[in-house]
């Protein structure tokens, strides 16, 4: 669990990385002010717009 997904990693390639470790291990990952990252086509293509727009800020 994440308070914001920027928490997660400092860019867009680690958090990638982190999240797919996670989900490899079957661990869900849910993000507070976001909800549960799903581990599909479109929850990752989701997650790295989300992680792309963060690492901008």
């Amino acid at each position: 669990m994440a308070t914001k997904l920027n928490h997660l990693a400092c860019n867009t390639k680690e958090g990638i990385e982190v999240i797919k470790s996670l989900f490899q291990k079957g661990i869900r990952v849910h993000v507070l002010n976001m909800g549960l990252l799903e581990n599909t086509t479109m929850g990752k293509f989701f997650l790295t717009t989300l992680l792309a727009v963060a690492e901008m800020e």
